[in-house]
């Protein structure tokens, strides 16, 4: 009996290493987090650090559980469907592809409602100019990592997975300034708007919008896509309106948002070395609506 136990622990104890090798090697790929290191259990957030930025609001929450945020203020819960649609291990893509899943939100007065989170791999959500951040109920959410990440021909079922976001309360105080981005128009244009008439005061730009909701506030980005003005006399520059909260009520609201354009004409006087005039182009991300023009004199 003793020497039978002798034989099965060196093979028990090569087993556990090889799964702690195996995890280590496929975390270089990027959205993978070892189990192991990160102490879970049963329970549905936990912190992470390592890359010196503060980590207090990203939180690990594995899928059918919620984590608490903000002092008990949301709760967010990790729910589905997911869409798991980036490149396998073992398959060579012509892009990288991305993976969306659902955020179920209930915040401490009783509203509720879901988002839909996007990751693609090597870019950025955690940046609060990428279009790939949503806000909904003052919160900014961003997918850092969705765990595991999928390899060619094996299937991941739902209890799986583990999604890494970053959940940020906002606060801002005064016009949020335009997103200088080379973003393209399918990546920032996400829950639907209507745009009705825009206007330019100084270094403000401010729009007429209408949209559905009446469950909270709601949360809009600009950006200035691609990052270089089209030349012409008076140069352009295209302005995208991204409206970044996801409100399931039915009511149709219209309403003002105003930008700070004070980007743009750095951006001007660093490439042309003055002051001067940008027709701004602000594009819908509906065919249906007409580009709205607005004459900007960085002055």
């Amino acid at each position: 009996m003793f020497r039978t136990l002798l034989l099965i622990w060196p093979a028990m104890l090569l087993a556990l290493l090889i799964g702690c090798s195996d995890s280590g090697t496929n975390s270089t790929v990027g959205d993978l987090i070892p189990d192991d290191t990160l102490g879970l259990n049963d329970s549905d957030t936990a912190v992470t650090g390592g890359d010196g930025r503060s980590q207090c609001d990203t939180h690990i929450i594995r899928y059918g559980h919620a984590a608490s945020v903000d002092q008990n203020r949301l709760s967010v819960k990790f729910t589905g469907p997911i869409d798991d649609g980036r490149c396998p291990i073992g398959l060579h893509c012509f892009w990288e592809g991305q993976a969306i899943i659902q955020l179920a939100l209930t915040t401490a007065d009783g509203q509720s409602g879901t988002i839909s989170l996007i990751r693609r791999p090597g870019h950025d959500a955690s940046d609060p100019g990428s279009p790939y951040a949503v806000e909904a109920f003052g919160y900014r959410f961003g997918l850092l990592a969705l765990d595991p990440y999928p390899v060619w021909e094996q299937y991941t079922p739902p209890w799986k997975y583990r999604a890494t976001v970053k959940i940020e309360r906002l606060d801002y105080t005064g016009d949020s300034p335009v997103v200088i981005s080379d973003a393209v128009p399918w990546e920032i244009c996400r829950t639907a708007y209507e745009l009705v008439d825009a206007s330019a005061d100084g270094d403000r730009l401010t729009l007429s919008v209408r949209y559905g909701g009446g469950c909270g506030e709601h949360f809009f980005q600009m950006f200035m896509s691609p990052s270089v003005f089209m030349e012409s006399e008076p140069v352009q520059a295209n302005l995208y309106l991204q409206h970044v909260t996801v409100d399931f009520c039915l009511a149709y609201l219209s309403g003002s948002v105003s930008f700070d354009l004070t980007p743009v004409a750095q951006l001007y006087r660093a490439m042309y070395g003055r002051d001067g005039q940008i027709l701004l182009n602000v594009v819908p991300c509906s065919s249906s609506d007409d580009t709205l023009q607005v004459l900007f004199d960085t002055q």
